[in-house]
């Protein structure tokens, strides 16, 4: 129901998105249903789309995680060294097939 909501077309779902902060009309439907089943399981969850953690921390009341807070977190855990992480996350950021954006390093 949740997940039908965070991408719904009607105006009432439009207006409560709004109402949470959402800037976008709608949610797709891949954020509206991780959104879904990490609140339904009690789990974190992990976006680069602002308004899906916008969406996220209104309804979880938690902070969700960018890719470059998971990547900060296994430099930090010693499982990936610093370099490769910002290597990796300016492939990501920039290059043509995934070119997500995000905030700087």
């Amino acid at each position: 129901e949740l997940a039908v909501r965070l991408q719904s077309k009607e105006s009432k779902d439009r207006e409560w998105r709004h109402s949470l902060g959402i800037k976008a009309r709608k949610l797709d439907a891949g954020e509206s249903v991780s959104i879904a089943i990490a609140l339904k399981r009690s789990l974190e969850f992990a976006s680069d789309d602002k308004d899906a953690l916008v969406a996220w921390a209104e309804l979880s009341s938690r902070s969700g995680w960018r890719t470059r807070d998971l990547l900060q977190e296994l430099v930090t855990r010693g499982v990936v060294a610093e370099a490769d992480a910002k290597e990796l996350y300016h492939v990501l950021t920039t290059d043509d097939l995934h070119s997500f954006g995000g905030p700087a390093w």
